[in-house]
């Protein structure tokens, strides 16, 4: 089983889970991959690491732990991820949203996917969308930027000022950058290089009497390559060559190098390990107190508790809640992320 959580919801995870130990009674063998220590530690009675390519040890779960586990995969001590102190963003909103809807048209006519949608996000904050698969973390991002189908409507506001965005062309130019779910099917050309894919959202404006500036491309790839520390043989790697962390340094170069003012991440740690996942956090708290406005969607909860300063909580295409990192635990944000039935009580 190759990473069979990652689409998962906490609940989806939990029978699964039971369906595996019933397997294993009955005699079922299991071989069980993933980049999250906790249901390794929860699963297995034994633990193989692997690091580049090479295998490091395999030894019994009994007695293990997941400090252990984790220098074992990144080759070095790996202190627990605790938050950086440091300032919340603070002053006028950079990004405002308000009443954002979407609705998609499909085989029993129109269905609302989002509805009555409002937040704001200042400089140098980190906004947290939290919610069960299908809740539409997404879609917001998506309806922001402009890149889905269907019928958009509310207002969105950048520093004070209502905007138009009818494409993604529109929501760039602007000054958004969208990282999304998928970078293998929406953030990256895999068969081209790393320098044409950083270079891609800017060709136009790095071109030289309509020709494309080669030079000006080597250059901004570079500068990628060396600020997010993407391990590579050189910027003209194919990008599908690379590790899954590398390349989602790539796809979040290429977005940086627009010098956007609000930064929208969809599960910008999803599928990559856990030494790749802590030098994104870095980067996304580096970006943080520089003053990006960052909105960030994961379906992991300890990483929005980790990441986010406000965590806006979604369910069944609505928000729910929008908390505080002071008031925010697991269980508070599973209780507002919970459907409800049309009496108002949460589905079991």
């Amino acid at each position: 089983m190759d990473e069979p959580t990652s689409a998962l919801s906490p609940g989806e995870c939990r029978r699964l889970f039971k369906i595996m130990r019933q397997l294993a009674a009955d005699g079922v063998g299991i071989i069980y991959i993933s980049h999250r220590i906790d249901e390794v530690m929860q699963l297995s009675d034994r633990v193989t690491v692997f690091r580049d390519g090479r295998h490091v040890w395999a030894r019994p779960m009994a007695g293990l732990d997941e400090n252990t586990i984790i220098a074992a995969m990144v080759g070095r001590n790996l202190l627990d991820a605790h938050r950086r102190d440091r300032g919340k963003g603070g002053g006028e909103p950079v990004l405002s949203v308000r009443d954002l809807s979407l609705a998609v048209s499909g085989r029993h006519g129109w269905r609302d996917v989002l509805k009555g949608v409002s937040f704001d996000v200042r400089a140098g904050e980190i906004l947290g969308i939290g919610g069960l698969l299908g809740a539409g973390r997404t879609e917001i991002l998506e309806t922001i930027f402009a890149s889905n189908e269907g019928l958009r409507g509310g207002e969105i506001r950048l520093d004070g000022i209502a905007v138009n965005i009818r494409s993604p062309r529109d929501a760039r130019r602007l000054g958004f950058a969208l990282v999304t779910e998928d970078r293998k099917a929406k953030g990256l050309h895999l068969h081209e290089s790393i320098r044409d894919n950083v270079a891609l959202p800017l060709v136009g404006r790095l071109a030289r009497f309509g020709l494309r500036s080669f030079e000006g491309e080597r250059a901004l790839a570079k500068g990628a390559v060396d600020a997010l520390g993407v391990r590579c043989a050189g910027a003209g790697q194919a990008a599908g060559t690379l590790s899954g962390g590398n390349q989602q340094k790539v796809v979040i170069g290429k977005w940086l190098a627009t010098g956007p003012r609000v930064l929208l991440l969809d599960e910008p740690t999803r599928g990559i390990d856990v030494g790749a996942k802590r030098e994104i956090y870095d980067l996304i708290f580096k970006l943080a107190g520089d003053g990006l406005a960052i909105v960030v969607v994961s379906s992991e909860l300890p990483e929005l508790l980790l990441l986010a300063d406000r965590i806006l909580v979604m369910a069944e295409g609505r928000q729910t809640g929008l908390i505080s990192r002071e008031e925010a635990s697991e269980e508070r944000i599973m209780q507002l992320a919970a459907p409800r039935s049309a009496c108002g009580r949460a589905v079991a």
